[in-house]
């Protein structure tokens, strides 16, 4: 009876101890996999942007940028995860592969995505890479509205100057663009209970020149 009783406050103590520190103990049951979900990119449709602005000289001086994509997430369980690389596959019109694959690639990325709190709390904005944080705001952009918790994000480059070159010919006459051309980006990392995890989403690319006035 005794030892049956030991044995009884040993597993009810081991059980505590492991709720403790569920993100760090090992097993899938008081280990859960971190609950990462893509809830906003923008832009969604990229495009290079033309800036002009004028001097003092009334001369105006024109700028094309290729933006970077912000990608946000959302983490519902409570379990970081730290995002380590992406991965960009390019898409023609017709859904085979831009140039045979050519200008496909992958990277590093060394972001830290804080999970907000559980019970209604939110994350801090705290980063160890492109960005972390928190919003109450709901705005839109390039075709995809963000919604208005998220408790992380990261900026990657889609549109690099070589796949604007070959989308455009190397040429300013807009007959000669391959568009538009969709990219698929998988994005790769591990939670803070070690578990690897992936997250993926596509987003349309444009030559058209979108042009703001400054």
């Amino acid at each position: 009876m005794r030892i049956r009783r030991l044995a009884t406050l040993f597993v009810a103590g081991l059980l505590f101890t492991t709720l403790l520190g569920c993100q760090n103990s090992p097993g899938q049951v008081f280990s859960p996999t971190s609950d990462l979900h893509v809830v906003g990119v923008q832009p969604a449709f990229v495009q290079p942007k033309e800036s002009s602005s004028s001097s003092s000289s009334s001369s105006s001086a024109t700028t094309v940028t290729l933006p970077a994509v912000n990608v946000y997430f959302r983490i519902t369980n409570g379990v970081s995860a730290f995002l380590e690389n992406y991965q960009i596959r390019y898409l023609a019109a017709n859904g085979q592969p831009l140039a045979n694959g050519r200008f496909d690639h992958a990277g590093a990325l060394s972001v830290f995505l804080q999970a907000a709190a559980l019970g209604g709390g939110t994350a801090s904005d705290t980063s160890t890479g492109t960005g972390t944080g928190t919003s109450t705001s709901t705005s839109s952009g390039g075709g995809q509205t963000i919604i208005s918790q998220y408790t992380g994000y990261c900026a990657i480059e889609v549109m690099n100057p070589a796949v604007h070159s070959y989308m455009t010919n190397g040429t300013a006459s807009y007959t000669d663009d391959i568009s538009p051309v969709v990219a698929n980006v998988t994005l790769r990392g591990r939670d803070l209970n070690d578990h690897a995890l992936s997250a993926s989403f596509n987003v349309t690319l444009s030559t058209t020149v979108l042009v703001e006035e400054n």
